[in-house]
């Protein structure tokens, strides 16, 4: 694939991308280690304490999700040209003209596997933006509803692989007309952090140090040590699922980048 492991130029910096449940906190964490090196921010994560902070604070007193996903939608808008908005927004037209245009800066784009990207979807339901099943062949299959910030031009998507398939393919449009641009693999990142990280082009530290825990403020007690996710990061395949809930996501990404990037 266009773009996958291209080394980068960081001089203006780099903006991190990747859907949620990708690796976005782990790879930020080891940039942050890197020497000398600017990554944009961002957004910050809202809670029932930053209900003043909201983009129409009254409104949260009796739709407090709906006013929290409009304060994010607004808040991408706003960052947009500084910062590039959204970490997990699908690079749109108005990410080019806006922020790559004017701050020209070195594009990162972390990618998992579809099958383990699933399941980490369902350990972690509160993404979804209405109720969804709680058994996971149904979970994958049941309708996906996107903010604005996604930037997909569908709001209501069938599932969750179109969701993955539509991101990426923006990903890939992006990773073509854009050369300061790259790809990596979430398994290559955990399983060879210096390796994959040195490839890009970037001043690596002899060794990174893995986060231990799970960065994510919102994650639960039960952690994976930083070993036990390189292991599971390498045994990640279509195998791991049921042979019909297989089959689905295969079927799902039909033509997609994915099928090029984990073939099994």
């Amino acid at each position: 694939m266009i773009g996958l492991n291209r080394p980068l130029d960081t001089t203006n910096g780099v903006k991190l991308l990747g859907e949620r449940n990708s690796g976005t906190n782990v790879l930020e964490h080891l940039l942050r280690q890197v020497p000398d090196l600017h990554l944009f921010p961002s957004l910050p994560m809202l809670t029932w304490r930053n209900t003043l902070g909201l983009h129409r604070p009254v409104s949260a007193l009796w739709r407090y999700r709906a006013a929290q996903e409009e304060t994010l939608d607004y808040w991408h808008k706003r960052a947009l040209p500084h910062s590039g908005g959204w970490k997990h927004a699908a690079p749109t037209s108005d990410f080019h003209d806006q922020f790559l245009a004017t701050q020209q800066p070195a594009v990162l784009v972390i990618i998992r596997h579809p099958a383990a990207w699933l399941r980490s979807m369902h350990r972690n339901p509160f993404h979804a933006l209405t109720r969804v099943p709680t058994e996971f062949s149904a979970f994958i299959r049941h309708p996906w509803l996107c903010t604005e910030r996604d930037g997909l031009s569908d709001r209501r998507l069938p599932d969750l692989p179109a969701l993955y398939s539509k991101k990426l393919d923006g990903i890939a449009r992006m990773l073509r007309t854009y050369s300061n641009s790259a790809l990596i693999r979430f398994e290559d990142l955990q399983s060879a952090p210096v390796e994959t990280l040195s490839v890009l082009g970037l001043p690596c530290p002899p060794s990174f140090e893995l986060p231990e825990t799970d960065l994510r403020a919102f994650a639960k007690d039960t952690l994976r040590k930083a070993e036990t996710n390189r292991t599971v990061a390498a045994n990640a395949g279509y195998d791991a699922l049921s042979g019909p809930d297989a089959g689905f996501l295969k079927s799902a990404l039909d033509g997609s980048p994915a099928m090029d990037l984990y073939p099994a």
